[in-house]
């Protein structure tokens, strides 16, 4: 989320309306071969400000003419009509956002089969980044040079490279949101000061019974499954395999959710819970005083969902105008109005809802950053072939 730390430096590897056009057709497909655009940023002058993002007048104009941004979007629809859909109309007056909601695997379908029908509808999607990779090779996302105007907009808001920069990050990704976890501990069983602040630290022999660790069972291959990959990535086979020994000799439990393992810490059953943030957030949002507070360790990570341009777009340059909002200061905004993590830390740290619980200088790190591989499989492209070890040493 902050500027990242030199552990980024590993990187990682590597939005119709309803009425849409039809994923059917006959047409003959188009080439796979993936647009790259580039274009030299802006005079700080020139064209219109959302945030401190400057986009070009002569993207705005373009972007005016086309009218219409149309969204292909994962976040539930009535969070896209209100507050982003307003958000965005404001910021970029004469363009009409339409949000079209569906589950990431749906929106990757639809992307993939209007592109293969050359019937393209959407401009932009933002649904998650392990379901929009397994499509990347479709041909179906524009491709970004770091000289771009939007890459450059993204360094000097001070995103993480992780989330816009290649080779750190493909060249088809721009900065959306996430849904960050972390350690939270029960305040009424234990002090900060007994918190566990690295990773390492888990298998001490005192993290056990009610003070022990709750959290989804990595073999669920959800948010847990992903941290335990980054950690094999960066310590390597033998000390995960001895790390894994140590932590699970103290008894966790393991739960099938990260909100019902939440609970069970916050009903102080156990102190420790590694799990999403936004329940706490939320509960805390809406005035609950809840028992916990949040340790980070880095690498902090989270999952992340981010933007992409929709290659063959009837409005490019209105898809451009949605993204630079998004990722700025405005659009992220809205994000966090919607109970959604910001991806900059900056924004986070200045809404009410989040201020209390993420540092303006946190660095998160999109999961699995690192690229980490089983078997020769990436985690993030495969992560069902990760099944068997976490079988074995969970």
């Amino acid at each position: 989320l902050a500027v990242a730390s030199t552990a980024a430096a590993a990187g990682i590897a590597g939005c119709a309306s309803s009425s849409g056009g039809s994923s059917g057709g006959s047409s003959s497909a188009p080439a796979v071969s993936k647009p790259e655009a580039s274009a030299p940023a802006p005079a700080a002058s020139a064209g219109l400000q959302v945030g401190s993002i400057t986009i070009p007048s002569a993207v705005v104009t373009a972007a005016q003419a086309e009218g219409t941004c149309l969204l292909y979007g994962a976040m539930d629809e009535p969070d896209m009509i209100n507050p982003i859909k307003p958000g965005f109309e404001e910021a970029v007056p004469g363009v009409t956002l339409k949000p079209w909601g569906g589950g990431s695997s749906e929106i990757a379908s639809k992307l993939v089969s209007e592109f293969k029908a050359n019937i393209v509808s959407s401009d932009v999607s933002l649904y998650s980044l392990s379901t929009a990779r397994s499509v990347e090779g479709t041909g179906v996302y524009v491709e970004y040079t770091n000289d771009h105007w939007i890459k450059k907009a993204a360094e000097e808001l001070g995103y993480a490279p992780g989330y816009w920069k290649s080779p750190d990050a493909p060249a088809y990704e721009l900065p959306g949101y996430g849904l960050p976890y972390a350690l939270h501990y029960n305040t009424d069983i234990m002090s900060a000061g007994d918190v566990p602040t690295t990773y390492e630290a888990w298998t001490d022999s005192g993290y056990t019974g009610q003070n022990g660790f709750v959290l989804q069972n990595p073999r669920q291959l959800s948010s847990q499954a992903s941290l335990m990959a980054t950690l094999w990535g960066l310590w390597g086979e033998e000390t995960m395999r001895a790390w894994a020994k140590g932590f699970m000799a103290n008894k966790p439990q393991f739960t099938t959710g990260n909100s019902g393992a939440y609970n069970v810490c916050v009903s102080g059953e156990k102190a420790l819970c590694n799990t999403y943030i936004n329940d706490l957030v939320g509960q805390a949002a809406e005035g609950q005083d809840i028992p916990l507070k949040i340790q980070w360790i880095d690498p902090a990570m989270t999952s992340v969902v981010p933007v992409h341009l929709t290659a063959g777009a009837p409005h490019p340059n209105a898809g451009e105008c949605f993204a630079a909002w998004f990722m700025s200061e405005l659009g992220q905004e809205k994000v966090a109005d919607t109970g959604r993590t910001p991806a900059h830390a900056p924004s986070a740290a200045a809404h009410a809802d989040f201020s209390a619980f993420i540092p303006a200088d946190q660095v998160i790190l999109p999961y699995a950053y690192n690229n980490p591989t089983y078997g020769g499989r990436g985690y993030i492209e495969d992560p069902e072939a990760w099944l068997p070890l976490f079988e074995e040493i969970f």
